[in-house]
């Protein structure tokens, strides 16, 4: 007897399993590097903030220029430094779209393939009923005949 349709697409079922698993691993991934690189963006823009307060706050006047100078050129460096982790930001950002699109499309190879999985599963298991159903009455026919034939000859 052939193979069934069900049991011949197994190895495909988890080729897509497995390549499912692994766009799920890099999802994460890349949803663990966004939240960690927007931590860090919060961090230097809470530090800029408190930098700044310290920079105009009641102090400021007894500040002699050279040091409002560094301190006004450290604000400066702190500001690239923010410009540079929100391009990380947006980056991570869309590794992270691309990462989901990949997972979205695995998971959809997956479902699609369960789907076919289920569908070949439902119409063996017919095919099954039928069969069975045939030999019933295939036996229950020459059983029938063979009872017929024996009361013609008492």
């Amino acid at each position: 007897m052939t193979e069934k349709r069900s049991k011949r697409l197994q190895p495909v079922h988890r080729l897509e399993a497995v390549r499912e698993e692994k766009a799920l691993q890099a999802l994460a991934l890349a949803m663990g590097r966004v939240r960690d690189v927007r931590a860090r963006l919060e961090q230097l823009e809470a530090f800029s903030v408190e930098y700044r307060a310290r920079m105009l706050g009641p102090g400021r006047a007894r500040m002699a220029g050279a040091e409002l100078q560094r301190m006004a050129r450290f604000q400066a460096h702190l500001g690239g430094l923010i410009e540079a982790q929100q391009e990380i930001v947006r980056t991570a950002e869309a590794r992270l779209a691309e990462a989901r699109a990949h997972w979205s499309g695995a998971h959809a190879r997956q479902r699609a393939v369960d789907s076919v999985i289920g569908r070949f599963r439902d119409l063996e298991r017919i095919e099954e009923g039928r069969l069975e159903q045939r030999e019933s009455d295939e036996l229950g026919l020459r059983r029938f005949r063979g009872d017929s034939s024996n009361r013609g000859k008492s």
